[in-house]
């Protein structure tokens, strides 16, 4: 046989659901030659009347052709309490072994068992182009019932202890259904505890009703604060799934290994990006920045300032467990000051709440205004209440207009005017030219943040700005130096 139809013939799949008693079969009609159902899949808890689970139809691909469903559907006398769970498909298996489950909604609104076959229409057609169907039947059930159905568990809480430590404790585990109950396994571990099963007592037991067993553990976790963990409790089917809760509240270790903290990188200058000259003082707002590495990830960061004196801290950031997946760390922030002595720190937590000793920055800010500049061309002074220091600019309409000062710091930053007729500057900075700045914009805007300067050496600099003309605009109004030392 050759053509699409042999490239079907080749595609051999194996459907499963597992079920207590009703292993799923194809049907006779399945046109896929050497078709086999199994039941080694997933299947449906049990759930109440006007409740809803999700169970699985596992599919094997054992052809050499990929495919995918193009449509499904359920048929027989409860076929009304099965759905596909998405009502839009979009499924479907690679060849040569892949496998897969296929999402079914069972939502009863009648007690009992409910029995429906799956009929999917599996196309080849969506990947390699042949135009060839087959139609797979899986006979599922589940089961809806008012009877509780599984295992409750006492959560259990235990600490306080410290980071990295052990702590016991003891779960029980109680048939609160009316019929015996066997467990099948413990699960997994999840989250970032640690766990270990001291005398498993459980797996494997059959409780009677209101029988119960017990399971002794011990937790340890890296994290600082109240963590949690859960041990998945797997009945026989039909029974659910129960979950149980372990909680350990966690302590700072003094001891716990500095290579297992966060370090902190850097914690740059701050840096001026706008002024406020409404009130009384001037306000300078900065842009902190830093950055961290961990082992793990960063979590958040704590971010501290301190006026005057380096004894009177205040957080404007504090980012603290728990911290949401995936984490968004803040690496600035912005915060307004009067000019003066300005002490910074910041130390990061990583996801296990680890914090990193303190990065501080230390910078006494001040404004030195453009009046005491020593010019060349022509300047005038304009009056800008409340919108510049000292209450006016100087101002230049010509190219060529150089205006030249004296000043100090590791960081300073030029504050002036934009504005539609606005030129050019040329900033020179000991000699050297440094930088040309457009100060054109669509409205009037004062007290802009024109240039910044960092990493200077911290000693006294000759800064001067010259005016230049910038397609027939040559109108330029500057502020002051805001200086950072």
């Amino acid at each position: 046989m050759r053509g699409p139809m042999a490239r079907v013939a080749r595609m051999f799949l194996v459907a499963a659901l597992a079920t207590a008693t009703l292993a799923p079969v194809a049907s006779a009609a399945d046109p896929v030659s050497g078709a086999v159902f199994t039941d080694h899949g997933f299947g449906f808890h049990a759930v109440r009347p006007d409740g809803s689970t999700t169970g699985f139809v596992s599919i094997r691909n054992d052809g050499d052709a990929e495919g995918a469903a193009r449509s499904v559907e359920f048929t027989g006398p409860d076929a009304a309490a099965f759905s596909p769970e998405h009502a839009n498909i979009n499924w479907g298996l690679g060849a040569n072994g892949s496998y897969g489950g296929f999402p079914v909604d069972f939502a009863p609104d009648t007690l009992g068992w409910k029995h429906a076959t799956m009929v999917m229409v599996y196309d080849t057609d969506a990947w390699d182009g042949i135009d060839a169907t087959a139609t797979l039947r899986v006979d599922i059930e589940a089961l809806a019932t008012n009877t509780p159905t599984g295992v409750t568990a006492s959560s259990a809480d235990v600490g306080p202890v410290q980071q990295g430590d052990w702590a016991s404790g003891t779960v029980r585990l109680t048939n609160s259904a009316e019929t015996d109950v066997t467990i099948g396994d413990i699960g997994p571990v999840s989250g970032i505890v640690v766990r270990q099963l001291t005398d498993d007592g459980c797996s494997g037991v059959t409780l009677e009703a209101g029988e119960h067993c017990d399971i002794d553990y011990r937790l340890r976790s890296d994290s600082i604060g109240r963590q949690s963990t859960v041990i998945g409790v797997r009945p026989a089917y039909p029974f659910l799934q129960s979950t149980v809760h372990l909680y350990i509240d966690v302590t700072p270790n003094p001891s716990y290994p500095d290579d297992l903290k966060p370090k902190m990188v850097r914690l740059d200058q701050p840096v001026p990006v706008s002024l406020d000259f409404s009130g009384t003082k001037p306000r300078i707002t900065l842009r902190m920045s830093w950055l961290a590495t961990d082992e793990r990830a960063i979590g958040g960061y704590q971010l501290d300032v301190s006026k005057g004196t380096e004894d009177h801290w205040v957080s404007i950031l504090d980012q603290q467990p728990p911290f949401p997946a995936p984490p968004k760390p803040a690496t600035s922030q912005r915060h307004a000051i009067t000019p003066g002595l300005l002490y910074t720190r910041v130390r990061a937590r990583d996801t296990a709440g680890n914090t990193s000793s303190w990065k501080t920055e230390g910078t006494n800010y001040g404004l030195t205004d453009m009046a005491r500049a020593t010019t060349t061309g022509t300047w005038t002074t304009v009056a800008a209440s409340g919108k510049a220091n000292g209450g006016s600019l100087r101002q230049a309409k010509k190219a060529g207009a150089s205006a030249t000062l004296r000043i100090a710091g590791r960081m300073f930053a030029l504050v002036g005017r934009t504005s539609a007729d606005s030129g050019k500057v040329q900033i020179w900075v000991d000699g050297t030219k440094r930088l040309t700045v457009d100060l054109h914009s669509a409205t009037t805007r004062d007290h802009q943040v024109l240039a910044v300067f960092t990493g200077e050496a911290n000693r006294a600099h000759s800064v001067k700005v010259v005016t230049q003309a910038n397609s027939g605009r040559t109108k330029v109004a500057l502020d002051a130096w805001v200086t950072g030392d």
